[in-house]
């Protein structure tokens, strides 16, 4: 089988990058013929991070559009070279056999009020602009949703896509977060994931951590500036003492292993992968109930389940015992994070894909 991924970066990591990262890995061992197409293989390389942020968004804008238009024009050259081949893309072209959908911007957009979210920021326009051209493509044969509730939400938001829908949720390296377990720090600890801080609810966790005066935080992610608002947030809160932030780190195990929760009180999410690699690791999850988090994460048997609320992590935490009951749910925490390999999720991509040929 010939295959072609494409995505603005292949490479380890968090996030899409290393969803198909990962995915190429896997598909190699199954003797797919894998070509990649991203950013490197074009010959751009991505810019240095500057510590304004309004100049790395500007940035990301431009990537972001030229990649879109550059990667579907490289997409069909690639076809007509190898007509029985199959383009499974994660994000940017617009054009392609298969689809993983990370998530529906449209439905972001919705969920802040499109007047809100398009005057914060315009650039929403064009990725929902995207988003509408890629569902009415006429060759796009396959959406791969990474969770029940965006596979029920494609005819609700894209009625005229006419083609076939699997769920296959992300996966996990199993053996690399398979991390031993270490004596967790004296004092009980909440670790934060993520680079876009309002989305994924740093908000809700520093306001909570008020009526939790026994617990702290760490926050890995976000660029300099991202990092001053909210410490600045913190500081209003006077939580300050009690919140670590870490910036970005391109191993997330070692903050992992401080920590007794993963909290993400997200807005919105696909299939994360920081929750899955948190439950290889042992690390019980707090977070909201959208995409893949509502499959994996049982409130009281690995994690909470709560709605974006700082009460909703305060019930939560403030009567938990962790002496007592955390150990037995890291367990649970590592057994369920231990299904969802990396390995088996490529095993369902080769199955939907032979079947397209």
């Amino acid at each position: 089988m010939k295959l072609l991924q494409v995505a603005r970066e292949i490479r380890p990591g968090g996030g899409i990058c290393g969803v198909a990262y990962e995915l190429e890995a896997e598909f190699q061992r199954l003797d797919v013929d894998v070509d990649r197409l991203d950013l490197e293989v074009i010959g751009r390389s991505l810019p240095n991070v500057s510590r304004s942020r309004i100049i790395n968004k500007l940035r990301l804008m431009r990537d972001v559009i030229w990649f879109t238009h550059r990667a579907t024009r490289e997409v069909r050259a690639w076809k007509l070279a190898n007509p029985r081949g199959v383009v499974l893309t994660h994000g940017d072209a617009v054009v392609g056999d298969i689809y993983v959908n990370h998530g529906f911007h449209k439905a972001v957009v919705q969920r802040r009020g499109y007047l809100r979210a398009i005057l914060g920021n315009p650039f929403h326009i064009y990725l929902m602009w995207r988003e509408r051209r890629r569902f009415s493509a006429s060759d796009l044969r396959l959406v791969v949703s990474l969770s029940d509730e965006d596979a029920e939400l494609l005819p609700t938001l894209y009625p005229g896509y006419r083609g076939s829908t699997v769920v296959i949720p992300n996966g996990v390296n199993v053996e690399k977060f398979s991390i031993d377990s270490v004596a967790r720090p004296e004092n009980p600890s909440l670790v934060f994931i993520g680079h876009e801080f309002e989305r994924k609810g740093l908000d809700v966790a520093l306001e909570a951590l008020v009526e939790l005066p026994a617990w702290r935080l760490l926050i890995v992610g976000g660029d300099e500036s991202m990092v001053a608002t909210y410490k600045s947030k913190a500081a209003q809160l006077f939580v300050q003492d009690r919140v670590i932030f870490l910036g970005r780190q391109s191993d997330i195990r070692p903050f992992l292993q401080e920590a007794h929760f993963l909290i993400l009180p997200s807005a919105y999410e696909a299939s994360p992968l920081v929750v899955a690699e948190a439950l290889a690791a042992g690390v019980p999850v707090i977070a909201t109930p959208y995409g893949s988090v509502s499959q994996w994460v049982a409130t009281g048997v690995n994690g909470f389940l709560i709605e974006k609320r700082a009460g909703d992590v305060i019930a939560a935490l403030s009567t938990f015992d962790v002496e007592e009951s955390w150990a037995d749910m890291s367990i649970r925490a590592r057994e369920s994070g231990a299904r969802l390999s990396w390995g088996a999720v490529a095993e369902k991509y080769y199955q939907e894909m032979a079947a397209l040929k």
